[in-house]
C-alpha cells in the first residue's frame, strides 16, 4: 500500500507513479486538497486495483483513470462531485466492482453507471439525486450485493429493487420515505439474498410488511422513527436475525416480539422511554450478548431480569435513573462482562455488599477478571470500583 494521505496536495502531476506498482496495489490520497489531475497521472499504474480519493476537492473524475485498467474499487466520497464521464465509465466499466461516491453534489442518478456489469457494491448516499430512473439497476442487476442510497431525497424504494437478484445489503436510510413508499412485494426478489437492512430516520409508522419475508435477514435498523407498535407478524419470522436496532424508533416498551428471536445477539433500545426491565422482558434471548438502553430513563431492573441471558457480555446503561447497581448482573458470569452505568444517580451503599461475593467467588476460578462496572457514585465523589 502507498499511503500518501493528509499531505495538503492540491494536485497529481504526470507519470507520479509511473511503474511504482505491483499486482493488488491500493494508492491512498485521501484527506488532501486535490482539485486536478493532470491527463497522464496514473500512465504506468496497470497493476493498481484500489484507489482513494476521500476527502479531496475534485468536481469531476479525471480522465487520467482510463489508464487504471486493473482497478476494482473507487473511493470518491466527500468530494465536490456533479457527473459522471461516459467514456470514463465504459472504460472502468471493465474492471470496476466497487464505486463509492457518497457526500459529492451529484443530482441526477448517473446515467453512464450503465456501463459497470460488474459493479458488487455501489454508494451514492448523500447526493441530493431524489430519483431513480427505471433500469437504473438493470447493468449490474446480476452481481450488485451492496447499496448505499441513503441520504437521497427518494420518497419511496426503487422498485428496480426487484431486479437485484444478489443484494445482500440495503441502506435506504434518512429519506423522506413514509409507509406507502414500500410498494407490495418490494423484496420479494432478494428474500433469499438480503442480510443488511438499514431503514433509519424515514417517516414510516409501523414496520414494512414485507420486511416479513426477509428470512435471511442477520442485521435490522429502524432507529430514529416513528413506530409505536411492531406486529409479531413481521419480525417473527425473522429467526436467524442477529442484530435489531431500535433506538429511538417512537415505541414506549420492549416489544414481546423480541423473545421469539432465538439467534438474536445484540439488541440497541437506547432512547426508547422504558421505565422498567422485568423478569421476563428478555426470557427467549438466550444468545443475547450486547444490550443497549442508554437514555431510556430507566429506573428498575428486576433482580431476575438477566436470569436467561447468560451470555451477555456487554450492557450500556448509561443516561439513565437507576439509583444503585442492579443486583439482577449477579446472574452473569463476570469474565469478559462490561457493565457501563455512567450517568446514573447511584446511590452507593453497604447494600452493594453483594458484588463482593459476586466477582470474588468467580475470581477463583478465573485469576484474570476484573471489574466490570463503569461508573460513579452520586453521593460520593469516587467511582464505583473504587467504592467497592
Amino acid at each position: 500500500m502507498v499511503y500518501i494521505s493528509v499531505n495538503k496536495i492540491t494536485q497529481i502531476p504526470n507519470n507520479s507513479f509511473y511503474g511504482v506498482f505491483s499486482k493488488g496495489s491500493i494508492l491512498s490520497l485521501s484527506f488532501n486538497q486535490i482539485q486536478t489531475i493532470e491527463a497522464n497521472s496514473f500512465d504506468g499504474c496497470d497493476n493498481l486495483e484500489t484507489l482513494n480519493l476521500e476527502y479531496n476537492q475534485l468536481s469531476v473524475l479525471p480522465s487520467a483513470f482510463i489508464s487504471l485498467k486493473s482497478l476494482t474499487q473507487l473511493y470518491v466520497r466527500v468530494n465536490t462531485l456533479t457527473t459522471l464521464d461516459e467514456s470514463l465509465m465504459r472504460s472502468l466499466g471493465m474492471s470496476l466492482t466497487g464505486l463509492f461516491l457518497n457526500h459529492n453534489q451529484l443530482k441526477e442518478w448517473p446515467e453512464s453507471l450503465h456501463h459497470l456489469q460488474f459493479l458488487v457494491s455501489l454508494d451514492l448516499s448523500n447526493n441530493p439525486i431524489s430519483d431513480i430512473p427505471s433500469g437504473s439497476f438493470r447493468a449490474f442487476k446480476d452481481t450488485l450485493q451492496t447499496l448505499n442510497i441513503g441520504s437521497t431525497g427518494i420518497t419511496h424504494v426503487p422498485e428496480d429493487i426487484r431486479e437485484l437478484t444478489s443484494l445482500a445489503v440495503l441502506d435506504i436510510s434518512y429519506n423522506p420515505i413514509n409507509d406507502s413508499g414500500f410498494p407490495p412485494g418490494i423484496f420479494d426478489s432478494v428474500k433469499d439474498t438480503l442480510t443488511s437492512l438499514s431503514i433509519d430516520n424515514l417517516r414510516i409508522t409501523k414496520m414494512p410488511e414485507d420486511i416479513a419475508t426477509l428470512r435471511q435477514l442477520l442485521y435490522l435498523s429502524v432507529r430514529y422513527n416513528q413506530i409505536h407498535y411492531i406486529d409479531e407478524d413481521v419480525l417473527s419470522n425473522l429467526t436467524q436475525l442477529q442484530t435489531l436496532v431500535l433506538e429511538n424508533c417512537g415505541l414506549q416498551r420492549i416489544p414481546y416480539v423480541v423473545n421469539m428471536l432465538p439467534n438474536l445477539g445484540s439488541l440497541d433500545l437506547s432512547n426508547i422511554p422504558i421505565l422498567s426491565l422485568e423478569h421476563s422482558d428478555l426470557d427467549g434471548m438466550h444468545k443475547l450478548s450486547s444490550l443497549g438502553m442508554s437514555g431510556t430513563s430507566l429506573q428498575y431492573i428486576s433482580p431476575a431480569a438477566f436470569l436467561k441471558t447468560q451470555n451477555l457480555h456487554t450492557i450500556n446503561l448509561e443516561f439513565n435513573l437507576l439509583t444503585e447497581v442492579p443486583f439482577a448482573i449477579h446472574a452473569i458470569p463476570v469474565q469478559d462482562l462490561h457493565i457501563y452505568i455512567q450517568f446514573n444517580p447511584i446511590q452507593c451503599s453497604c447494600d452493594m455488599k453483594w458484588m463482593v461475593n459476586w466477582i470474588n467467588n468467580q475470581t477463583e476460578s478465573h485469576h484474570d477478571v476484573v471489574f466490570p462496572i463503569v461508573g460513579d457514585c452520586d453521593n460520593y465523589k469516587i467511582s464505583i470500583e473504587k467504592y467497592y
